[in-house]
């Protein structure tokens, strides 16, 4: 039982992260991108500003970090954003998914540690063990 609440969670969390409103840039998010968090906070203006016009703007948890970039080039004339702005929505969108990320890891490590440890569920605790590094390696910036 504890699995499948545990289970719920964390799906309903991996939902919220990729079907609400972009969030605004945190100071972490920028310390993850290595810019300004103006700077972060002026390409999520621009992705809602420009973004918006056509369509609902996908949240940056909805897609891995390394679909951002294929993504905004193919939009980024109908958007019209010159190049330093479109650097600046990938960066935003690449960021916001890394620390959406993060917190997965985050919530399953935990999941790890009270179904595996405290409800002595070993099995079900290396599933939320191995869901943790898989987060854990996509939290990760890419080169």
């Amino acid at each position: 039982m504890a699995f499948k609440l545990g289970l719920a969670a964390f799906a309903t969390l991996a939902v919220a992260c990729a079907s609400t409103a972009p969030p605004v840039a945190t100071q972490a998010d920028a310390a993850r991108a290595g810019i300004d968090v103006a700077q972060l906070e002026h390409g999520r203006s621009l992705y809602m500003a420009r973004c918006s016009v056509c369509h609902l703007p996908p949240a940056p948890a909805s897609k891995a970090p390394s679909a951002w970039p294929a993504k905004v080039a193919e939009m980024r004339l109908r958007a019209h954003l010159n190049d330093d702005e479109a650097a600046l929505v990938q960066t935003y969108l690449e960021a916001g998914r890394l620390g959406a990320a993060h917190v997965m890891a985050q919530a399953a490590a935990s999941l790890t540690g009270v179904v595996g440890i405290a409800r002595a569920r070993p099995g079900e605790g290396m599933v939320w063990a191995k869901a943790a590094e898989v987060a854990l390696v996509e939290a990760e910036p890419k080169p």
